[in-house]
């Protein structure tokens, strides 16, 4: 199978790169002819070759500009990806406000005996919400939205881990102080306060 043309564009332009240090190299260092226009012979095939290239690609990927894509708000500039983020961060509080409805004054009131009908319907409406948000974006998908989600959660995971293995190492010490007598009257020691000394 033949690569693709961006790949042989790329590597033709380093051959070119290459057989030009060649004939640099040749008319510095050595006045051979013969090698100097075979040189030039190789690097006019390559660029017809890259002219050829250039010429199959689409007309969407024959520029070379990298611009990132911006949208405009309120007359100032922003990336595309900055202000998808945003709409989709405030969809999501619009979601969870939505949530929290139900067990909110006045709302509590009305929906406290109905939460097993109203939360179904809520959740509906919210995944309608976030499927027609999606839709709409053009940088963001469902997939990295779920995962994201699920990085997120993950190092939630791990900062809860820390925390209780740092409250388990506390509470350790405070019971082996709570009873250090004891400890030390197994271990054999007759007066613990020498050692440690009581609080004044």
């Amino acid at each position: 199978p033949q690569p693709p043309p961006q790949s042989t564009a790329m590597w033709a332009h380093t051959a070119v790169l290459a057989v030009v240090a060649s004939v640099a190299n040749a008319q510095g260092g050595s006045d051979d002819a013969t090698e100097l226009a075979r040189a030039k012979e190789q690097i006019a095939e390559l660029e017809a070759e890259v002219k050829q290239l250039r010429a199959a690609l689409p007309e969407e990927l024959r520029g070379t500009t990298s611009a990132v894509p911006t949208h405009l708000v309120a007359s100032v500039k922003m990336q595309e990806i900055q202000y998808e983020e945003l709409i989709l961060a405030g969809v999501g509080t619009v979601m969870l406000v939505l949530w929290m409805l139900p067990v909110i004054r006045p709302f509590k009131y009305y929906c406290e005996t109905r939460l097993h009908k109203v939360y179904p319907f809520l959740t509906v409406i919210n995944f309608l919400a976030l499927a027609f948000t999606l839709n709409q974006l053009y940088m963001i998908s469902f997939n990295q939205v779920f995962f994201g989600l699920v990085a997120g959660f993950e190092k939630g995971l791990a900062i809860v881990q820390q925390i209780l293995l740092g409250l388990s190492g506390l509470c350790v010490l405070l019971v082996v102080w709570k009873f250090k007598d004891r400890v030390f009257e197994f271990l054999g020691v007759e007066n613990p306060s020498a050692v440690f000394g009581d609080f004044r």
